[in-house]
């Protein structure tokens, strides 16, 4: 759902293969599904279940760790999703309904969380845990042992999933996007345009001062850290809670998104390719 916001007007989508060096246009299913990317044991997704929500039998919790949950709530979300970023991307001010904010939030939350690169990360946190527990001589902990028995893809979309149905976790998460950040709604005033990756929410998980995310390559909401001595990654001025990007400004962000992708980039192709040109000359000394 997403990705198709940055499809050429044939609805293609061009996406730049970092590990291959080379990009291909083709429908954005082709780079957003993985077969069985949620999947766990049915006794696991039921001790997810019990951890965070209450069931009045137990008929209710076994019928529910038996069907793809996961991806019925991720479509709803995407569903309603859709209707407010299309919303934001015909009409500025509508990012001042807490509606639309609760919306984005949630679903900021959720492409932060879900992402390949999150899973990779988890997996190294997993298995050097592991080699650390069983060098220490404490893995004979019953504890220890159950989580050392997990293999690494177990334990992360284990962890991914929690982070996802956690309600704990979005809070803190729409705690801090509302508490830290000034929004603004940016629209692209240049030729370069706004890219994503495959990892589009990281930056913004992360609580930088300046933080870009994109809803089509001309449109985009900004979240600018509250105070008057924070570092910005743009220097164009708001007005009326407007931001009109300039072309120093869309590189910037273009930038960022490539550092945090994992492996793709998607977008424009011109924007993609002047991006990568101008770090072959930055590495080159050029």
């Amino acid at each position: 759902m997403y990705l198709k916001r940055f499809c050429n007007n044939s609805n293609q989508l061009y996406a730049y293969d970092k590990k291959e060096k080379r990009g291909c246009y083709n429908l954005p299913r082709a780079f957003a599904h993985e077969k069985f990317f949620y999947d766990l044991d049915t006794n696991t997704f039921k001790e997810i279940l019990e951890k965070y929500f209450s069931f009045d039998d137990d008929s209710s919790i076994d019928k529910l760790s038996k069907i793809q949950v996961i991806e019925n709530l991720l479509g709803q979300i995407e569903g309603t999703a859709n209707s407010v970023l299309n919303k934001l991307d015909a009409e500025p001010f509508a990012l001042l309904d807490e509606n639309v904010q609760f919306i984005l939030i949630y679903f900021i939350h959720l492409l932060s969380s879900r992402t390949v690169a999150q899973r990779r990360k988890i997996k190294n946190i997993h298995s050097k845990r592991c080699e650390v527990f069983k060098e220490l001589g404490i893995s004979t902990n019953p504890q220890m042992i159950k989580y050392c028995n997990m293999t690494p893809e177990e334990y992360s979309k284990k962890c991914q999933i929690e982070r996802m149905i956690s309600p704990a976790v979005a809070l803190k998460f729409a705690d801090m996007l509302m508490r830290k950040y000034d929004w603004y709604y940016g629209i692209v005033n240049s030729r370069l345009k706004l890219i994503i990756s495959d990892n589009p929410a990281e930056i913004i998980s992360h609580g930088f001062n300046d933080c870009c995310f994109p809803i089509s390559p001309n449109k985009a909401i900004i979240f600018r850290a509250k105070g008057n001595d924070v570092t910005l990654v743009s220097n164009d001025t708001p007005k009326n809670g407007i931001i009109n990007l300039s072309t120093q400004s869309v590189f910037a962000y273009d930038v960022m998104q490539k550092a945090y992708s994992e492996r793709f980039l998607f977008g424009d192709e011109i924007s993609i390719q002047y991006l990568l040109y101008r770090e072959y000359l930055f590495n080159s000394g050029l």
